[in-house]
């Protein structure tokens, strides 16, 4: 498996493209690939015609606020950047639609029945199979890895919530895994993320990092090259972060680079502003990273805070007229 080598997210880069507009995904380019009790749409890449081509499958899991049945929502909420990223690599896009939440078995079950579905059906390599979801879909995330942990190559979990009570962080060691998390997230604690790290830690005896207090104005990453595992704490962005991760192309670069059938390490892009001020060689790299807000800090906070109310805003709509 390709582990994490020192690839730093720019935070300044990922917290302005997170004050973009969370657009949605254009339903248009997907065919219906429902089941009963899982709505779902699937994208077929036209790189999908070629006879000799294997290609890889992103899975998103969404959040708490776009549940339902009318197989739409799903494709809401800001995940444009990460389905154009995915059709860049020529890769198939599976949004499945719960209408109660990614913890239950039967649902993550169901997903991934349908991904079998899809790997049958097309010229899908197995072992390039993403998971990614933001809030409750971030907790999804934790559980589609830890019920099937030799079937997905990596995964992405953002603003996440705790994963289900038969989580066991033994399930997912060595698994790539890439946690983003803002430290005022105000709907989902940041806690929830530092939680899992900390089981995934002790799973594998190593010392957990030192986290940063809730008002420091750092931006923290942790990286254990051993285990695959980087976790990466935002200073500001609130809980709709999703938009700004996927639009950093990094984080595209480093998901899309992992392959269950190799097991070696691939370096991953290196930022010229990484700052490392500690590190263990038993926890991995615990850093930080100055935010550079000296220059429009106040409008950069108060577009944040802005999109976050839009974004939340439209969710809770669509939920009302859902139940209409």
């Amino acid at each position: 498996m390709k582990r994490l080598k020192s690839s730093w997210l720019n935070p300044t880069l990922a917290m302005l493209l997170t004050a973009l507009p969370a657009a949605a995904a254009d339903i248009n380019e997907f065919i219906d690939f429902s089941v009963k009790n899982l709505p779902g749409r699937l994208y077929v890449p036209p790189e999908a015609s070629e006879p000799d081509a294997t290609l890889p499958l992103v899975l998103h899991l969404h959040g708490g606020g776009l549940r339902g049945r009318d197989n739409k929502k799903q494709l809401m909420g800001g995940i444009d950047s990460l389905f154009a990223a995915a059709k860049a690599q020529g890769a198939f896009f599976y949004a499945p639609q719960t209408r109660g939440i990614w913890q239950d078995k039967h649902e993550t079950a169901l997903a991934m029945q349908q991904i079998d579905l899809a790997i049958r059906t097309y010229n899908i390599d197995p072992e390039r199979v993403y998971a990614t979801g933001f809030s409750m879909g971030g907790g999804g995330v934790w559980n589609m890895l830890n019920r099937y942990p030799d079937r997905f190559a990596a995964g992405l979990a953002v603003a996440g919530i705790s994963p289900a009570r038969d989580f066991k962080a033994s399930n997912v060691l060595g698994l790539p895994m890439w946690v983003i998390h803002a430290r005022d997230d105000d709907v989902v604690s940041e806690k929830h993320s530092r939680q899992v790290i900390k089981q995934i830690l002790r799973a594998a005896r190593k010392r957990a990092p030192k986290f940063p207090r809730h008002k420091d104005k750092k931006v923290f990453e942790y990286v254990n090259d051993q285990l695959d595992l980087r976790y990466s704490e935002w200073p500001k962005g609130g809980h709709v972060i999703w938009p700004g991760v996927y639009a950093d192309p990094q984080i595209a670069d480093w998901l899309f680079a992992q392959s269950l059938a190799d097991p070696e390490p691939k370096a991953a892009p290196v930022s010229s502003n990484k700052k490392k001020v500690a590190a263990s060689d038993d926890a991995g790299e615990a850093n930080s990273i100055p935010q550079r807000y000296e220059n429009d800090a106040t409008l950069r906070t108060v577009v944040l805070w802005f999109t976050s109310k839009i974004v939340n805003l439209d969710m809770k709509l669509s939920v009302l007229q859902e139940r209409r």
